[in-house]
């Protein structure tokens, strides 16, 4: 895992909750899949324990829902929450860009570089996991700007809620769309200019939502 990633130490909580995230993000447990703990025990090879606290995490990040008798189910994907996460994560992910350049323009624009040289050399198509972690390590490479505190726990918890619409838009004409924006960001937050960053995020963010709105299955 990369330093932007790292955050806090890890829990095994925090590792079982990002592995069965990632796969709901995949697709590997599309919306409606049933959650069973035995089966999940074996294949993730951990206790109920902690299992039980990741379904939590992902409970609060609603990407699981918890029924009696069925237990933790995949949530749907909605039109209304994918706006929502948008709008939300637009006005978060601005707040950080423009507190990032203010306060250490230089030091975040090279994590972001860090990160955005893995993602750049990694294939799409057959690195999807890799790509997964390397796209959310660029963007809180931008969240650490915000300093330790209640609105980076909240934006990167917004991320993981956002992170399955996110990876919905990233397909074909996006994909390059948002690597030339991904590297005006770097450009940007390296020359100190806080005002393009921000508009540039909010482009981002939108040509992002409407991506994801054209591949949201009806």
């Amino acid at each position: 895992m990369s330093r932007a990633e790292e955050g806090a130490a890890e829990t095994r909580t925090d590792v079982v909750a990002d592995q069965i995230r990632r796969r709901i993000v995949l697709g590997n447990y599309p919306p409606g899949t049933r959650l069973r703990v035995d089966t999940l025990v074996n294949e993730l090879d951990v206790s109920r324990v902690p299992l039980r606290e990741a379904f939590r995490e992902l409970v609060a990040e609603g990407l699981v829902e918890m029924y009696p008798h069925r237990g933790a189910v995949v949530s749907p994907l909605h039109q209304q929450e994918l706006e929502d996460c948008f709008r939300l994560l637009e006005t978060l992910e601005v707040m950080a860009a423009e507190r990032a350049v203010r306060n250490d323009h230089l030091g975040v624009a090279e994590a972001m570089r860090t990160e955005l040289d893995r993602l750049d050399a990694l294939d799409p198509d057959e690195d999807r996991a890799e790509k997964l972690r390397a796209h959310r390590a660029f963007h809180f490479a931008m969240f650490a700007g915000l300093g330790d505190g209640t609105v980076q726990r909240h934006v990167r918890m917004l991320w993981h809620t956002c992170e399955r619409y996110i990876n919905l838009a990233a397909t074909g004409q996006r994909d390059e769309e948002a690597r030339n924006e991904h590297h005006q960001l770097v450009a940007h937050c390296a020359a100190g200019d806080a005002s393009m960053v921000a508009a540039i995020v909010r482009v981002h963010v939108q040509h992002a939502k409407l991506a994801a709105i054209s591949q949201l299955p009806s």
